[in-house]
């Protein structure tokens, strides 16, 4: 009726419905009458939005795209084949565009949706193809497992198939899979075309497949990941409160908040760069093309909010009495450096020189750097004084608590899924938590034991005013473990 091939749509407004429901800018715009919708049989669908013309959308509701212009639902279109011709091409090349960028891992929609596939060593899953596409010639489609150790294909499954060419119908169920634990570890059921074709599947071109000793200890693991999520993210607090209920930050060593804050601020950009942004998760999966995204939402709020508590922190140091303290100049001297390494790396970035995710690499490995040194200060900073007073041990013993709970569920996991590599294999990762745990029994060790004497419960933060003597001034110095310390005034609140 319009030319160009479009008809009316002849797929059932049950279909129709389900497009509305998922695609707000369907559900706003779009007709409910049958006579609305359109069909140019080139895996587009296009429904009639009156005077603007006609909305191209693909057979999964996705990818928006104006692509016909015209006024009136039926009249006035006589004399603009050629525009609409136009148009339509247009609406084709976009639509070709965006499956090569799924073909590439480019559109992580259904790759960051799938979780992949669970199974115990002796369970038994099926997996139903269902294809969606159109192709000009006859297709092999082969499949295989990456790790035939871990997994095998069933027997009786299919192990190739042949589509014959034009368009495939996206309801049409193609075969199953059945897929058999062998082993314990990680593969991936991988589909291979010939000749090599813009095809996709619901699941993409592989389908990530973890074989467990047993389902119990996956159980445990998400167990014990909330706790530590949960003690990590209230260990920020106690140091809070103490410093409130003093009225003095005086205790707390400057160059060990504002090393904390800076590497929070890093983490957080880190996570929430290769969480969000589709160009960065482009390039992770370009690298690593089995790879699941090692950020997950929990990392991202957990990020930004440990930065946030970190400000509370540095607010209450403007606001709250803190003698003589400030940052040292080798502190300084630190985040000059990183900053400027950092600034060099962002203009790269943005230069293209380097991509965003190499970027994002160096920044993390700032925020490492920041976390092999950002204790030293404190600890220092305690063994001249002679006291924890003023440094809360509360959020150490939940720090503690949230490294080893972290480091228990990764042995829990490299045991359930023979993924001894993921730890061993990754000394940085572990060593840096296990560095973390060492300095907080550190911290406990000085609280409890060398200077538990000296940690009088005087109800908070108080001046020895009784003293005959004036207490010892710490001098200040450039150096990072000395500086921050100032006139102690003879703090002798409770450190909780």
């Amino acid at each position: 009726m319009y030319g160009n091939g479009w008809v009316p749509v002849n797929r059932g407004m049950e279909k129709i419905d389900e497009w509305k429901r998922n695609e707000p800018k369907i559900r706003r715009d779009a007709g409910t009458d049958m006579n609305d919708w359109w069909d140019n049989g080139n895996n587009q669908i296009a429904f009639c939005r009156g005077d603007r013309g006609f909305i191209a959308i693909n057979n999964e509701g996705y990818d928006l795209k104006e692509t016909l212009q015209g006024k009136g639902r039926r009249g006035g279109r006589e004399g603009r084949e050629g525009k609409e011709g136009e148009e339509e091409e247009k609406g084709e090349k976009g639509e070709r565009e965006r499956r090569g960028r799924r073909e590439r891992g480019d559109d992580e929609r259904g790759r960051e949706g799938r979780k992949g596939i669970g199974l115990q060593h002796d369970d038994k899953v099926n997996v139903t193809l269902y294809l969606n596409g159109t192709v000009d010639e006859q297709v092999t489609l082969t499949f295989n497992l990456t790790r035939p150790d871990v997994a095998t294909l069933d027997p009786t499954s299919e192990s190739s198939i042949t589509v014959g060419p034009g368009a495939v119908d996206p309801e049409h169920r193609v075969t199953v899979i059945g897929i058999e634990g062998a082993g314990v570890g990680h593969t991936a059921l991988v589909m291979n075309a010939t000749p090599r074709v813009n095809m996709s599947t619901g699941s993409w071109e592989f389908v990530r497949v973890s074989v467990s000793h047993t389902r119990d200890l996956d159980y445990l693991s998400d167990a014990v990941g909330w706790l530590y999520f949960a003690a990590w993210s209230v260990s920020f607090y106690p140091q809070v409160y103490v410093n409130w209920r003093r009225r003095s930050v005086i205790g707390l060593h400057f160059d060990f908040l504002s090393l904390n804050t800076l590497g929070f601020l890093l983490y957080g950009v880190f996570n929430g760069c290769l969480f969000w942004s589709a160009e960065v998760k482009a390039q992770y999966f370009e690298r690593h093309k089995y790879g699941v995204n090692p950020v997950q939402l929990n990392d991202v709020i957990f990020s930004i909010h440990a930065f946030f508590a970190c400000i509370v922190q540095v607010v209450q140091c403007l606001a709250y009495e803190r003698g003589d303290q400030q940052v040292s100049k080798t502190a300084r001297g630190i985040f000059g450096t990183l900053a400027l390494g950092s600034v060099v790396a962002l203009v790269l970035g943005a230069a293209a020189v380097v991509q965003w995710l190499d970027f994002l690499y160096f920044i993390s490995y700032v925020k490492l750097f920041i976390t092999l040194i950002k204790y030293i200060p404190q600890a220092y900073y305690n063994y001249r004084r002679k006291s924890t007073s003023g440094w809360s041990i509360g959020n150490i013993v939940l720090d503690f608590t949230g490294g080893l709970l972290s480091i228990t569920q990764m042995f829990i996991i490299a045991y359930n899924y023979n993924d001894w590599g993921s730890i061993f294999g990754d000394p940085t990762k572990f060593g840096l938590g296990l560095f973390s745990v060492v300095f907080d029994v550190f911290f406990m060790v000085q609280h409890y034991a060398l200077y538990r004497g000296n940690n009088n419960d005087g109800g908070g933060y108080k001046r020895d005013l009784d003293s005959p003597t004036p207490p010892p001034l710490l001098t200040h110095s450039s150096s990072l473990t000395e500086s921050a310390s100032s006139v102690d005034y003879g703090a002798t609140g409770t450190s909780y």
